[in-house]
């Protein structure tokens, strides 16, 4: 909750007029993982960045009746808790979607975004906790990053 607040008001200090639905889809209970909360408030603070610019972008080019709309959603599988950002926005444009996940790979033309966020976060989830983070996106319906962390099991 706290990371999902940051990042709307994170975008909305440098685009006053920006407005979203943000719908949380989230399970009362879930397993433990092991995670360091820094860590995942830098994961989820990235994937969120990018999904409300997705929509922001959107926006700009839409036709009337467009609502940018940012889904956050926790599930518990067999063998991870599974979290997935998913937005409305234009959706990743490249042939090979992996590629956004490749150092200083940036869509946007700014000092403020030098393309490492996605970069770190992959890092982060893969070698650090044994998890994945992937993409699945269209042009037409948005983009989704799912997260999936191994869930703990007692020996």
């Amino acid at each position: 909750e706290m990371v999902i607040n940051q990042a709307y008001f994170h975008i909305k200090k440098e685009y006053p007029e920006f407005s979203c639905t943000i719908v949380r889809d989230l399970e009362k209970i879930l397993p433990k993982v092991q995670l360091n909360p820094m860590d995942f408030r830098f994961v989820m603070f990235s994937l969120l960045s990018n999904a409300f610019d997705a929509v922001k972008d959107k926006r700009t080019i839409a036709p009337k009746g467009y609502e940018p709309k940012v889904t956050v959603s926790t599930r518990k599988l067999p063998r991870f808790v599974q979290i997935r950002v998913r937005d409305n926005g234009s959706g990743i444009t490249e042939k090979n979607p992996d590629k956004i996940f490749e150092p200083f790979y940036s869509t946007k033309n700014s000092s403020h975004h030098p393309g490492l966020g996605l970069t770190e976060s992959r890092r982060i989830i893969s070698h650090i906790y044994k998890g994945e983070l992937f993409i699945e996106s269209d042009f037409t319906t948005g983009t989704d990053f799912i997260i999936r962390f191994p869930i703990l099991t007692l020996m």
